[in-house]
């Protein structure tokens, strides 16, 4: 596949000039956690290990990916080994079966996104993980089941309500994970501590490190504060119930969406790559996955960076092309 550099290329030089330090504070999303950090605060890096993550990869809206047979191909050619998809909060039957094709045509584990269902009578969950059975069998995959806008007990209530369910008809292998809400910040050692059954997992998103008004070096030296939320969700678990539980980033990104770097490969492969090595680094602190997202980029206009793995022509942007290179 050949990487196309956008037709805006050129105007990420007169935007560079406009540029500057933020001497702010940095509002990170953790799905639902809003952490926020002094700029230039000393967070150690972890050091990489040689046990790497899967760096799978989040898809963005679900008609780009499902319509998108190039995009498919070029996701199977890249070897992108776990695949996260929000299935919605609402699913007929054809649009599960459309999505369960789309993730076999790529090769890649399965992580579905899924929402606790709010009522006795909502079954979309239960038909969610019969179809994925059906047509994936016994083999590994993701099951992740979020609350949306509920608030920590109405999640617990939901999960303790309906997970017990769902665990006896799925595989015994299928890791069921816990992304408790994306509006306030959730109680993560209540979360642990109140689940019944306990989730193999916990997962949240890691978006927008960096954005256009920050100078690549302050970008570069908030990277590792990756390693230190997942330092601090691990210190509120083990508070609560004397362990840590494993950690997935259901999607993860190192800039914003309107962010002009990724019209320049030397930025947009240095920062990428040094997220990607910090991310290794994070299996020692229970990190058993990563999604860059979103895989495909949702436009290519000047407005929207092509952010992401491909264009929707299933060609490499500049971030793909790091993610290839350093995944390889």
């Amino acid at each position: 596949m050949q990487m196309r550099s956008g037709a805006a290329g050129a105007s990420v030089f007169r935007r560079a000039a406009g540029r500057f330090i933020l001497a702010g504070t940095l509002v990170v999303g953790l799905g639902a956690l809003s952490v926020t950090d002094p700029v230039d605060a000393p967070k150690r890096a972890v050091a990489a290990t040689a046990r790497t993550p899967y760096f799978g990869a989040a898809v963005g809206h679900l008609n780009d990916f499902v319509n998108n047979t190039a995009a498919q191909d070029a996701l199977k050619t890249l070897g992108v080994p776990v695949l996260v998809v929000d299935t919605g909060w609402k699913a007929t039957d054809q649009t599960i079966t459309s999505v369960l094709t789309a993730i076999q045509r790529t090769g890649a584990t399965p992580y579905l996104s899924i929402a606790l269902p709010s009522s006795s009578t909502d079954n979309t969950a239960q038909r969610w993980v019969e179809q994925t059975k059906q047509r994936f069998g016994n083999t590994k995959v993701y099951l992740e089941f979020t609350g949306g806008s509920m608030d920590t007990q109405q999640f617990l209530d939901d999960w303790n309500r309906t997970v017990p369910d769902l665990k006896r008809i799925a595989p015994a292998g299928y890791t069921f994970l816990a992304a408790p809400v994306t509006t306030a910040n959730p109680d993560w050692g209540l979360v642990a501590a109140g689940t019944m059954p306990r989730p193999d997992a916990l997962a949240w998103s890691e978006q927008q490190l960096c954005n256009r008004d920050i100078s690549d070096d302050v970008c570069a030296r908030r990277i590792p504060t990756l390693a230190w939320h997942l330092q601090r969700i691990n210190a509120k678990v083990s508070a609560r119930i004397g362990q840590s539980l494993p950690v997935f980033f259901n999607s993860w990104n190192v800039g914003s969406i309107d962010d002009e770097r990724f019209l320049d490969n030397a930025a947009t492969r240095k920062l990428t790559q040094t997220a990607l090595t910090q991310l290794v680094g994070m299996k020692s602190l229970g990190l058993i996955g990563a999604a860059v997202g979103p895989a495909i980029s949702t436009t290519d206009d000047e407005n929207h960076f092509g952010r992401g793995l491909l264009h929707r022509d299933g060609s490499l942007t500049f971030q793909g092309t790091a993610y290839r290179d350093k995944t390889a």
